[in-house]
């Protein structure tokens, strides 16, 4: 999908805070849709922000220099500058790389005879010239970047859409056809109500914002179930987890008994991919470091004389008659598939797809 947005659905979120936008962007990085961005709407909002900026400096200025005189007084005060000159593209181009411009670059001669027949979005008082040239770029676009769906989302209505506002003017409509589009078009006056319409809850999470909301702040659940899930397993399922991901143990045998403990919890985690399965849940799959694990193993004591050598070195060995315990210390690697529940917070059916020891 091409999503299109004009300057009057942005205007007054100059960086990007409307939660509505935020939604925007989400669905876009989920859907992997483009957010279609004219030049000049860039160029406006970039002039519309140092306009507002400029009056306020002046008025805080001015402001300042009446209350030094009322009070007698005089201090110095910061220089009301920006360390960075504003740029919605930047912004943009910083949220997401999902979004694509497009320039303005229509012949003098198709607009001036468009405006003198009143075509939209020009209008009976000449109005429109800048509507017209970004419709019209936005067509040119269209023709060289395909794509089924467009939403047009734009709250200037009396100079787009028809008198109910369910679909463009009969003037665009003839455009469409004559740049030879078969594209499924979809009008909106709002990024809410494209929002409302077309995306309900379904987008609103991205890899970022879960990692951010669920799995950072339960870190320490996630080290509590990989510990609880790992010792609630039998002797030959960790016998084999250890053989088939650590070359150390492919002799080992006759565990007797085992623990799992972690000493020093998660560390680089990393969201390899998501999905979300009912309105509150989502299954994910995360992979992890545990910077330092504690593992003991029991066996009988036949069994390491027979593979001493091929057990790591690094670790603590207590011998008795019959049996050895062997303690190792080491950084652990993890892959986990597991459930979360955005409503109660909790993570469920946890389950290890990968573990190796470092």
């Amino acid at each position: 999908m091409i999503i299109f947005i004009d300057t009057n659905v942005i205007y007054g979120h100059y960086h990007l805070q409307n939660p509505n936008l935020q939604y925007l962007l989400n669905y876009l990085e989920n859907t992997n849709s483009t957010l279609a961005v004219s030049e000049i709407v860039c160029d406006e909002i970039d002039n519309k922000f140092n306009t507002e900026l400029n009056a306020i400096t002046t008025t805080l200025t001015n402001n300042i220099k009446k209350f030094q005189t009322l009070s007698n007084t005089h201090f110095d005060f910061p220089e009301l500058e920006l360390k960075e000159a504003y740029s919605f593209k930047k912004l943009l181009q910083n949220s997401s790389d999902k979004v694509k411009y497009f320039p303005y670059i229509i012949s003098n001669d198709k607009l001036v005879l468009r405006a003198i027949k009143k075509i939209r979005p020009f209008k009976e008082d000449d109005k429109g010239f800048r509507d017209t040239l970004i419709w019209l770029s936005f067509l040119e676009y269209l023709k060289i970047n395909p794509s089924d769906e467009i939403a047009f989302i734009n709250n200037n209505s009396s100079d787009f859409y028809n008198l109910d506002k369910t679909d463009f003017h009969e003037d665009l409509k003839k455009d469409i056809k004559v740049y030879g589009l078969t594209n499924i078009f979809k009008v909106y006056d709002s990024i809410k109500d494209f929002i409302n319409k077309e995306v309900g809850t379904k987008h609103k999470y991205t890899a970022d914002i879960i990692m951010e909301k669920f799995i950072h702040p339960q870190e320490s659940m996630i080290e509590e179930m990989v510990e609880s899930y790992i010792n609630s397993q039998s002797l030959t399922w960790f016998t084999e987890l250890l053989k088939e991901h650590s070359k150390s143990f492919d002799k080992l045998a006759y565990l007797s008994s085992f623990n799992f403990n972690i000493m020093e919890g998660i560390e680089d985690p990393e969201l390899l991919s998501w999905e979300q399965i009912e309105e509150n849940k989502f299954f994910g799959e995360l992979r992890f470091f545990f910077r330092i694990v504690n593992i003991q193993l029991t066996f009988p004591s036949i069994v390491y004389n027979e593979n001493k050598s091929s057990f790591p070195t690094k670790n603590q060995v207590e011998v008795n008659k019959d049996y050895v315990t062997m303690t190792l210390f080491s950084k652990v690697y993890l892959n986990i598939s597991f459930n979360f529940d955005t409503s109660t917070k909790v993570v469920e059916n946890l389950e290890i797809n990968l573990f190796g020891l470092l």
